[in-house]
């Protein structure tokens, strides 16, 4: 319950209580690895590099999981570490594409990152595969593909979370988005809603 309601927190912009809940479900189950590299995922968003990859070692020291991985080649990422990036998230298994074409567009490889993007599209597309291309697209202002594929239904489960998760300004600005996050239900992000004042 503290692990869903930390991610519902996060949702509706409280990231400090969303931290606070996801920490109590880690003390209550702390040998679950996911409990710490989803916590990394929280850290990377309020900018606490450190926690975060921290909490991802721990997550890799309890068991090696995708989402270790995942979390940890972010913070690289972020950091601008691209080739440990590189390295980190080609460990990610299922996750690996994702990351690593990510990595590629924002080190400027941006080749290597549309190769991904070919090779992911020519896989039957699902929830999940499209909301990867989704996020992919955004990195590269392909805004009528990002629209296209955060659309795919049946909607990905992480769909909701495009409205904290989305660093591409001209995705949010786009009317789309709005119509996305009317469709769920959500508000627009407290970013888009400063500047249109």
């Amino acid at each position: 319950n503290h692990y869903h309601y930390a991610w519902h927190l996060w949702l509706f912009d409280s990231l400090d209580k969303a931290i606070e809940e996801h920490k109590i479900a880690q003390d209550l189950d702390p040998l679950d690895p996911l409990h710490s590299a989803w916590l990394a995922w929280l850290y990377v968003e309020a900018d606490e590099l450190e926690q975060a990859k921290r909490e991802a070692l721990r997550a890799l020291r309890i068991e090696e999981n995708p989402v270790g991985y995942f979390n940890l080649g972010r913070v690289y990422m972020e950091l601008e570490q691209f080739d440990s990036a590189t390295l980190t998230y080609s460990k990610a298994g299922p996750l690996s594409p994702n990351g690593l074409g990510m990595n590629y567009f924002r080190s400027g490889q941006i080749d290597k990152g549309m190769e991904i993007i070919q090779k992911l599209k020519q896989q039957p597309v699902n929830s999940w595969l499209a909301f990867v291309l989704a996020t992919l697209y955004a990195e590269v202002d392909s805004l009528d593909q990002y629209f296209h594929y955060i659309n795919f239904e049946p909607t990905h489960a992480f769909v909701p979370w495009t409205r904290q998760d989305n660093r591409n300004h001209k995705v949010v600005n786009d009317p789309r988005f709005k119509q996305l996050m009317d469709k769920m239900n959500l508000p627009m992000p407290v970013v888009q809603q400063e500047q249109q004042f």
